[in-house]
């Protein structure tokens, strides 16, 4: 007869044999089947006061089971979910009330918006000093050598003459040097020399490129990363203010006798300095430019372009530059009878005005005069009116003026006025003779683009 099957129970470190009840082990209270309804308050309830421990975390999945234990049938039960819920309440076990990870992690956000108020402080106020921000000291604003004698040496810095309140904007650049010949020689360069380097190759980028934001910028402190590769502190790439920078122009801070440099920066300093050397270059005297801000509402049409008598009013500038060079010739006397019609008076006899491209606000545009051709009884030459923006001439002026006698009404040769006419002829016979060989090689240099065809 054959013996039957005899059941033994499973035995092992973490097991308890069948049948047998471990006394050590929770004692499990009876499940009350839950409805949908009182599941979503709990949930709904719990969800309003937050998890502040483990165990509000253990008891809200040990609902969610429950509650799929009970009801088979409703959608929420289903591996996947069953899956997630049991492993969280594992995980909220496991842990236990370890109020330190919750700490850190707490302080973790606490540090976070510490951080993110000092971003939008910084943001509103980059001026401010980086010791009263809080934030990494290394980077830095724009520092323009007029400022040098304002700022004390610093030991800390690359660039000594930078003072600390103007250490606070964060405008780093990394340069790569992949050249492993040229990490060896840059390696031997101090920061300063660095700095030397790079500001250098911007301003002739910024010559080549009249853009504000490169023209306004100035690199004032570098050192050699890791790597090998370079790091630049840059200033203003963004000014606190891009419309004001825009029309600096007008402000008094970019004159000289200001107390102190631009507030918000002065983008044009180097596209003036390009288009004066430009100016110069093409022969026009520079003792009869002047600069010109455009406004907004005076200077403009309803189309938002400069108007066209405007022109000639800004160009009409150099004219009266013009008459006033005569000082270095004429006695106070015979300048008081031109400049005001007494004896003789340089009047317009014809002048052809064209507008090469249109000009907008914000800009900054410089009228010069060229001495080209003086007769004894008339002189003529050429103005223009040049964009900053633009790095271009946008209008120009050919004309002739009339010496007229006051008392006749007819031309006169300023030659039998005696006094110091004689020399003034003499010596604007002699500037339109150089005048116009620099204009002769300047376009030699600088021919004219052939005009498009048409289709």
């Amino acid at each position: 007869m054959a013996q039957s099957a005899v059941a033994i129970p499973l035995t092992g470190k973490n097991l308890v044999p069948q049948g047998v009840r471990d006394a050590t082990a929770p004692q499990q209270q009876a499940v009350s089947k839950l409805t949908k309804q009182q599941v979503e308050s709990r949930l709904q309830n719990q969800s309003i006061q937050g998890f502040a421990k483990m165990k509000q975390l253990i008891a809200v999945s040990s609902l969610m089971l429950q509650y799929m234990h009970s009801n088979p049938n409703e959608p929420l039960n289903n591996p996947i979910l069953a899956g997630y819920v049991h492993h969280v309440k594992n995980f909220a076990s496991s842990l236990g009330e370890r109020t330190d990870l919750l700490g850190e992690f707490k302080g973790l956000l606490e540090k976070v918006r510490q951080d993110t108020a000092v971003i939008c402080t910084r943001t509103e106020q980059p001026a401010k000093s980086s010791v009263s921000t809080g934030l990494s000291s290394d980077s830095a604003i724009l520092w323009k050598t007029v400022q040098a004698h304002a700022c004390k040496p610093d030991a800390g810095s690359s660039t000594p003459l930078v003072s600390r309140a103007e250490l606070g904007m964060d405008c780093e650049i990394v340069v790569k040097i992949r050249d492993h010949s040229e990490r060896a020689g840059i390696r031997k360069l101090q920061p300063v020399d660095l700095v030397k380097h790079a500001e250098r190759a911007r301003a002739e980028a910024a010559k080549s490129t009249p853009r504000l934001p490169l023209a306004g910028l100035a690199y004032i402190a570098a050192r050699q990363l890791p790597s090998g590769d370079i790091s630049l502190d840059g200033g203003s790439i963004k000014p606190r203010s891009a419309r004001l920078a825009a029309s600096a122009g007008m402000s008094p801070y970019g004159r000289a006798g200001a107390p102190g440099p631009h507030p918000n920066t002065d983008p044009y300093e180097s596209l003036r300095a390009r288009a004066l050397s430009t100016l110069e270059a093409m022969g026009f005297d520079p003792d009869t430019m002047v600069e010109h801000a455009v406004l907004w509402a005076e200077h403009q049409d309803p189309f938002g372009h400069v108007m066209n008598a405007q022109f000639v009013s800004f160009m009409g500038a150099s004219w009266i530059r013009v008459m006033e060079s005569y000082d270095e010739f004429l006695s106070a006397e015979e300048l008081d009878g031109v400049m005001n019609g007494k004896t003789v008076a340089p009047m317009v006899r014809r002048f052809d005005l064209e507008i090469k491209r249109q000009v907008k606000y914000p800009d900054v545009v410089i009228a010069a005069y060229r001495q080209e051709k003086i007769e004894p009884t008339r002189n003529g030459g050429t103005t223009v009116l040049f964009s900053l923006q633009q790095q271009a001439i946008v209008a120009q002026i050919k004309g002739t003026t009339t010496y007229v006698d006051v008392k006749t009404g007819r031309p006169k040769d300023i030659r039998t006025l005696g006094g110091g006419f004689p020399a003034l002829f003499e010596e604007f016979t002699k500037k339109s003779e150089r005048v116009n060989a620099l204009r002769e090689r300047w376009e030699l240099e600088h021919p004219p683009k052939a005009p498009r065809e048409k289709i």
